[in-house]
């Protein structure tokens, strides 16, 4: 009986080691399994989890050129993006000065003289964005009035209309005239660099003809 049970034992164990190798098999499937279920792959189609090119950050200073009374002279600029109905942003060149206001009326952005360091709250540039649902009628009433109530001796001054995005605004300016060169070169400078966020569309694009 002995010699019989010597004979099955190295049968015994051959099957119960194949036995606990395809239990532990099993449960190895079965954990890959689960972190495959925890882990979904991304689509083919979907990279959103791939690097994707982004567009570069505005910065908030850059360095420029003007011409200033005949001489081109290097300057700085800065980035302006304020919070506002109709957004944009544009750069403002060392020498004035950035300050939105905002009433039932509408929202200004103005850009004053400031060419010591100190404001001139005479000398300035002003875009002016009227409500929604203001007319292009308003508009001009509205543009036409910063005109007459600006009128004086040794002034300059003027407005002209435009409209983005459904609504409707004036860019005006107002300074003294010996103000005029170093003033207009700065305030055409922000007309150029001003872009409307929404389709990234300049400023002069969306102004009417003089």
């Amino acid at each position: 009986m002995a010699s019989k049970m010597s004979r099955w034992l190295p049968l015994f164990a051959l099957m119960v080691a194949a036995c606990s190798n395809g239990q532990e098999t099993a449960t190895q499937d079965e954990g890959r399994a689960t972190e495959a279920q925890a882990v979904p792959a991304i689509p083919a189609d979907d990279r959103s989890g791939t690097d994707q090119p982004q567009t570069p950050a505005r910065p908030q200073e850059k360095q420029d050129f003007l011409r200033i009374e005949g001489t081109q002279e290097t300057i700085r600029a800065y980035l302006v993006q304020p919070d506002a109905s109709l957004p944009f942003y544009t750069y403002v060149p060392e020498g004035l000065e950035f300050e939105q206001v905002s009433s039932d009326e509408g929202e200004g952005f103005f850009f004053f003289a400031a060419f010591d360091g100190r404001r001139n709250p005479e000398a300035f540039v002003l875009v002016f964005v009227l409500p929604e649902g203001a007319s292009e009628a308003q508009a001009r009433e509205k543009a036409d009035a910063f005109i007459a109530s600006h009128r004086g001796p040794r002034l300059l001054s003027g407005a002209r209309l435009g409209s983005h995005g459904g609504r409707h605004f004036y860019v005006a300016y107002r300074y003294p005239g010996d103000f005029g060169d170093g003033m207009g070169s700065r305030t055409a400078y922000i007309r150029e660099q001003w872009v409307w966020l929404d389709g990234n569309v300049p400023l002069d694009a969306t102004l009417y003809p003089e």
